[in-house]
């Protein structure tokens, strides 16, 4: 009975627990580093359109402090995170 040296079989177990996901160009895309100037302002209907064109993003979602959400990601919706005030204390992609 013959062994395979552990190294020899690294690189097949590497390669079938690997997946790196790969953003691929898409006009699509939202692009929250765009809206880092609205953390800390209330957020209205206003702001949630200023974000949205800013982001390039199709679709937008306030997340209240309280409020449950999916956890599907779209790359194409900006997530505008709020506290209890309503200000805005994060805006993120998904």
């Amino acid at each position: 009975m013959t062994r395979l040296p552990l190294l020899a079989l690294l690189p097949a177990l590497l390669a079938t627990g690997c997946t790196i996901p790969i953003a691929l160009p898409d006009s699509d895309v939202c692009r929250a580093e765009m809206a880092i100037g609205y953390v800390g302002q209330r957020y209205n209907e206003r702001i949630g359109r200023i974000i949205k064109d800013k982001t390039q993003a199709t679709y937008v979602r306030p997340i209240a402090h309280d409020m449950m959400v999916t956890q599907d990601f779209r790359a194409n919706r900006v997530n505008i995170w709020l506290d209890e005030r309503n200000t805005v204390t994060k805006v993120t992609c998904g």
